[in-house]
């Protein structure tokens, strides 16, 4: 089977960018946190020098952290091309299997079809202006409220401010609570008109991989109606969840398989699902699973496991592992800002919860026989 339908290499294809984006996270994190720590060496109310030289700062962090977002942005653009330049050479590589069965001539590009050229630039395209718009959306939920980078440095810096020379609040506690207010919120994306907000990494992701499966599918239309498919074979995985168990890896005819995905509350594809439809022609496409494997994946998915004195399926299983990974790596953005900030206290916390996390999360994937992912633990700073 062609590595574009391996769930594997589909989901590592936007990692580059993922990782781009954490470390964008952690760096407009960590630039807020140190100018919180300058303020909180000032001694007294009445070092009116150094309370003017933290509130001029604010200008020239803002413009840091700005040219920062813009270097990521164009990086991620690049990607963005790479991943999409990459999938579409994985699909003419497929096509050209089918092409050579029918004695048709062979792509060694896309654009050696102008139709294909069109529809691959037009997504790819429509990819990187996606992106260019989310970028200009960042921001922190804070309390149910949206701020964008420079309303949330604003009013951070002035609670600093006030803490220092009002004493209203102990410093360290004010402190406390604006960066895990920061971690907790993470730089976001928000969608003005419905006020909805996800982690920028989590939304880019998904975009970029909504881009990847409208390619494949409009690839797979043009390609797969020259070379006359008259059916489709869904992709399996391990682990599947419940909803597609017994329709992946089975082969449909056109017709069996508009009607069977009509009826499914989560459509091939979609809602977090990594089934591609791939086209074939009945009867000479082999199944690439047999209906033993089949049968073991979805035994495998269901098998019970206990943790704890709970009952998981290995599937739900999965599920938790990933819960605990981003628990982790969240606890690790905490150190990294209570660092800046001089926290000890929270400092011993943060690596008192990493190791219990980690701890737990190494004890629970063994017990329950799911491999260890601690590079999906790991920030980048």
């Amino acid at each position: 089977m062609n590595n574009l339908f391996d769930e594997n290499y589909l989901e590592d294809l936007p990692q580059n960018i993922s990782e781009n984006l954490n470390y964008l996270n952690s760096y407009i994190i960590q630039v807020i946190c140190k100018r919180l720590n300058e303020i909180g060496q000032i001694k007294s109310s009445y070092d009116i020098a150094q309370l003017k030289n933290a509130i001029e700062y604010a200008s020239v962090d803002l413009k840091t952290i700005e040219e920062e977002i813009v270097k990521i942005t164009n990086k991620n653009i690049e990607e963005i091309q790479n991943v999409f330049e990459q999938v579409a050479k994985v699909n003419i590589d497929f096509a050209n299997i089918y092409y050579k069965y029918r004695s048709m001539k062979e792509l060694k590009s896309y654009k050696d079809n102008k139709q294909l050229e069109r529809m691959v630039e037009a997504i790819k395209n429509q990819a990187m202006e996606d992106y260019k718009n989310i970028s200009n959306t960042y921001g922190f939920l804070t309390h149910g409220k949206y701020k964008n980078i420079r309303q949330q440095y604003i009013n951070i810096i002035d609670r600093g401010i006030t803490a220092v020379t009002t004493g209203t609040m102990d410093y360290n506690t004010a402190i406390r609570n604006s960066v895990k207010e920061m971690i907790n919120s993470g730089v976001r994306t928000v969608d003005f008109e419905s006020g909805y907000s996800r982690r920028m990494d989590s939304q880019v992701r998904m975009n970029v991989m909504e881009g990847v499966r409208r390619l494949n599918m409009e690839m797979f239309d043009i390609t797969s109606k020259e070379f006359g498919a008259d059916g489709y074979e869904i992709t399996a995985h391990a682990l599947c969840a419940p909803d597609h168990q017994f329709i992946q890896g089975r082969q449909f005819t056109k017709k069996e398989y508009e009607e069977l995905n009509n009826g499914l509350k989560r459509p091939i594809g979609t809602l977090n699902c990594k089934h591609i439809a791939i086209p074939i022609v009945i009867g000479v496409s082999s199944p690439t699973y047999s209906n033993k494997e089949l049968d073991k994946m979805i035994d495998k998915s269901n098998q019970p496991v206990v943790y704890d004195d709970k009952v998981y399926t290995r599937y739900e299983a999965s599920q938790r592992q990933r819960k605990l990974e981003t628990k982790i790596r969240k606890e690790k953005e905490n150190l990294e800002a209570f660092k800046i900030v001089k926290d000890d206290i929270q400092i011993k916390k943060s690596k008192d919860k990493i190791k219990e996390l980690t701890n737990l999360y190494k004890d629970f994937s063994n017990s329950v026989g799911l491999s260890l992912h601690l590079e999906k633990t790991r920030i980048y700073k």
